[in-house]
């Protein structure tokens, strides 16, 4: 059974004027759940050509031939073909729709026929091509006909149709910008090559593998597994800013929903961006380079015996090094730039505690390190309540000054989410959801603006900074000097 559909049917039939299909029969379609790539046209705006007359010349004669000797002795092969031959070059074509459209599981055409409600020979099952040498249409190429935007069939003189008539619940264009892009970067390799070019050095997911292809990766799921990982360990860039977020908050207050929250609406376009991690046991197990690290239920104490503080704070450094991180049977590197930390510890407790002193597992104690180090890793907190929530802004990193100690409060603003996640679902949810968590989608903005505004070009370094690494007594304006004079007797 297959998993794309390409249907062409007419709106009436050209001979006795039934109505064939509406176009309220195709957008029944969007409603469909195992549907996930739909687009459909209307073609209106093209005639016959010879090969077309041909065709259904050739078609009313094997018609013909299939007819019974009686009805044979009642109407000869001319009659038939007078009255059934339609398909003249240069007639105009009747309208008539092209749909094409991909579901997520293999399904037969006669469930494709009941959602339509049309006969099951209108409905065409087809299927990707394993390769370029074996023929098959791709489903882009199915895309491709909607237009007629192939060099085949503007070679045959057809209408080119305008993308403004395709309707998809996707964006068809890019699908077609990106395969044409694929075919002229890499030919004519395999989906295997491909792909495998793909996860290992340009570090595509195996979740947009997937998305894209599912036959391709079940088919190399083995050896796809093998190059993302090796794509995280060597060739994964590291972000130039890590931002981290502390929630606290009582048990049940919402802690899990808000932190997933916060992840959707700072990387809306991805089906998952995050990777949870557990509390006293936390462990980088299945990371898959997700921009979004969650931390449930973390306590101070729990985190940097786990860790260590060394290897936290380089964990939670807002400019990552290349390190790797031990997971069982080898390490990884975290190239997240948003650590979302959540923990029932007021957030003041929880940063001390990460800076203070602890015994580590071997039993050696260390002392505590300047607090500051802590909080200038955390340049934003929430603390949730039952109907209400704070947001808090660390004054140093947001003001480029050295006060990590201070943070900027936005207190009492309402809202639960707690309740949000019990009480409302689906697009109520996602409205509530952004509104509740938008200053922290900005702030994060700031931040990474800020961080970008850094000058690079040599051009432009201001002025202060051009005396750096000389003794003071050399950059000193005459007036400095004439003030820091001290008389000595004999000069």
């Amino acid at each position: 059974m297959p998993k794309v559909f390409n249907i062409m049917q007419y709106c009436k039939h050209p001979i006795t004027g039934e109505v064939l299909i509406t176009e309220e029969q195709i957008k029944s379609l969007f409603d469909r759940r195992t549907i996930k790539l739909l687009a459909y046209i209307l073609h209106d705006e093209e005639d016959f050509d010879e090969e077309d007359e041909e065709n259904d010349l050739n078609r009313c004669k094997k018609e013909y031939e299939k007819l019974s000797e009686e009805e044979k002795k009642e109407t000869s092969l001319e009659e038939y073909v007078k009255k059934n031959h339609w398909k003249k070059a240069g007639d105009k074509k009747p309208p008539h729709f092209h749909v094409v459209f991909r579901t997520d599981r293999n399904t037969d055409l006669e469930t494709v026929a009941d959602w339509l409600g049309i006969p099951v020979q209108y409905v065409d099952g087809a299927r990707y091509r394993k390769g370029e040498r074996d023929g098959q249409l791709t489903f882009v190429d199915l895309l491709r006909y909607l237009t007629h935007e192939s060099e085949k069939e503007q070679a045959k003189g057809k209408h080119r149709y305008p993308d403004e008539k395709v309707i998809a619940n996707f964006d068809f264009r890019a699908m077609i910008d990106e395969a044409d892009i694929r075919e002229a970067r890499y030919g004519n390799k395999s989906p295997k090559d491909y792909y495998r070019h793909k996860v290992a050095y340009e570090g595509m997911s195996i979740s947009e593998v997937i998305a894209e292809n599912e036959d391709a990766y079940l088919k190399d799921m083995t050896f796809l597994d093998k190059c993302r990982s090796k794509y995280l360990a060597a060739f994964a860039k590291m972000p130039d800013l890590r931002i981290n977020i502390y929630l606290d908050g009582a048990g049940g207050i919402g802690k899990n929903t808000a932190s997933k929250a916060i992840a959707h609406v700072l990387y809306p376009d991805m089906e998952k961006a995050y990777f949870e991690a557990g509390g006293a046991n936390t462990s980088f197990e299945g990371y898959d380079g997700e921009p979004v690290i969650i931390w449930n239920d973390c306590r101070s104490t729990d985190l940097v015996q786990r860790f260590e503080r060394n290897e936290l704070f380089d964990i939670l450094d807002p400019h990552p090094t290349d390190a790797r991180h031990n997971i069982k049977f080898g390490s990884v590197r975290l190239t997240n730039p948003i650590n979302i930390i959540n923990g029932i510890e007021p957030y003041n407790k929880f940063l001390d505690g990460l800076a203070g002193a602890y015994v580590d597992k071997r039993g050696v104690m260390h002392s505590g390190e300047d607090s500051s180090q802590a909080y200038r890793r955390f340049p934003i907190i929430m603390c949730l309540r039952e109907d209400d929530y704070d947001l808090l802004f660390n004054k140093g990193v947001f003001n480029g000054t050295r006060e990590y100690m201070e943070y900027i409060s936005y207190n009492g603003l309402v809202g639960s989410f707690a309740k949000v996640s019990q009480r409302l679902a689906g697009q109520a949810k996602e409205v509530v959801i952004v509104d509740m968590t938008k200053p922290v989608l900005d702030s994060v903005i700031k931040l990474k603006d800020n961080d970008i505004k850094k000058i690079e070009d040599v051009e432009d370094i201001p002025d202060e900074f051009k005396n750096y690494g000389k003794k003071k007594e050399d950059v000193q304006t005459s007036e400095e000097k004439a003030k820091n004079w001290v008389w000595t007797p004999g000069k």
